[in-house]
């Protein structure tokens, strides 16, 4: 199941149009932690990965790669 959404910003208090409250917006950015996550992607590091994903990359750092789990859920653990 994808579990994606949208955030929504206010762009200011009097849902007046074309205006921006610039210190509103960025509070907003930082609240939701969306600059973290754009500094994070500009750095080329992926944010969400399906399982079967994280597992097909990161199966290489397990102790035994050869006995990991069948199950997903339990190989990522």
């Amino acid at each position: 199941m994808d579990s994606r959404y949208v955030r929504c910003i206010k762009p200011n208090m009097q849902k007046a149009a074309n205006t921006y409250d610039e210190k509103l917006v960025l509070d907003q950015l930082k609240y939701l932690g969306m600059l973290d996550i754009i500094r994070i992607r500009r750095e080329g590091y992926p944010i969400h990965l399906l399982v079967e994903e994280f597992i097909a990359r990161y199966a290489c750092l397990a102790k035994s790669r050869k006995k990991l789990p069948p199950a997903s859920k339990d190989a990522v653990r």
